[in-house]
């Protein structure tokens, strides 16, 4: 049986050779995550991240094509009735742009090029949709990792060549490591700037990353929505064995 990941590599194939369509950032979307409050979540194409982060950063070429699998995140908001926004302080919709994208490269376990295009603040006060959306695309990633896990786990014929932990984070600066760190990444303890991949400031944890979620879950301000994001990864999280039981499990010969 060929490798478990070769369902996300596929699907990241997909996606950066430019064979899927790009998402569209107006109207529904029934492949679409849905948090509440008008925002979708999606796996997109590098080319609608490039409209975020620059074709450079995003690693496309002249030809549109990219150099190795990467599986992107795509957050944006949608409008209520008649185009409105419910709140004054919110920031304005651009149409065709998203509000906040990032990337998981699987041969690498690194996720990275978190970028927003909603404003930290607005009119002087915090926006708490700044937070939301670099959130929802860590989840949304966080997922795709978890899903590949157990992939690993279940069609592995010998220990799987990498666990959930090995998943390392490229934050992209100190206002952006809370979204990491609440859903149970850690601080590297020696920072590491390793070329090509930006600066690595946080591991992945299994049992941090269970109690994050089960936080998420059982938080009083969580919308039904986030809920159900939350409960779907948290299902995965607790289906991947423990760290070190695969290892321990190949030197045994088990």
């Amino acid at each position: 049986m060929q490798n478990a990941r070769v369902r996300l590599l596929t699907l990241a194939h997909l996606v950066t050779s430019g064979y899927a369509s790009a998402v569209r950032l107006t109207g529904k979307s029934g492949s679409a995550g849905r948090y509440g409050g008008g925002w979708r979540v999606q796996i997109t194409s590098p080319q609608v991240a490039t409209l975020l982060v620059g074709a450079k950063h995003a690693d496309v070429g002249t030809d549109g094509g990219t150099s190795e699998p990467a599986v992107w995140a795509c957050v944006d908001r949608e409008p209520g009735e008649g185009g409105k926004l419910t709140d004054r302080f919110e920031p304005q919709i651009v149409e065709g742009r998203p509000d906040a994208v990032a990337r998981l490269r699987p041969q690498r376990a690194l996720i990275d090029q978190l970028c927003l295009s909603i404003p930290q603040e607005t009119e002087g006060f915090t926006n708490p949709e700044w937070h939301e959306a670099a959130g929802y695309c860590v989840d949304r990633l966080l997922l795709a990792w978890v899903e590949l896990m157990l992939d690993e786990v279940a069609y592995s014929e010998t220990a799987p060549r990498q666990a959930f932990e090995d998943l390392r984070a490229a934050c992209g600066g100190v206002h952006k490591a809370p979204f990491f760190q609440r859903r149970g990444f850690i601080v590297v303890d020696e920072v590491d700037t390793i070329s090509k991949e930006g600066l690595v400031t946080h591991r992945a944890r299994l049992p941090a990353a269970i109690l994050s979620y089960e936080a998420l879950t059982s938080s009083d301000s969580a919308s039904r929505g986030e809920r159900e994001v939350y409960q779907q990864i948290l299902r995965g999280l607790r289906q991947l064995p423990a760290p070190g039981v695969a290892g321990a499990a190949e030197r045994s010969g088990k």
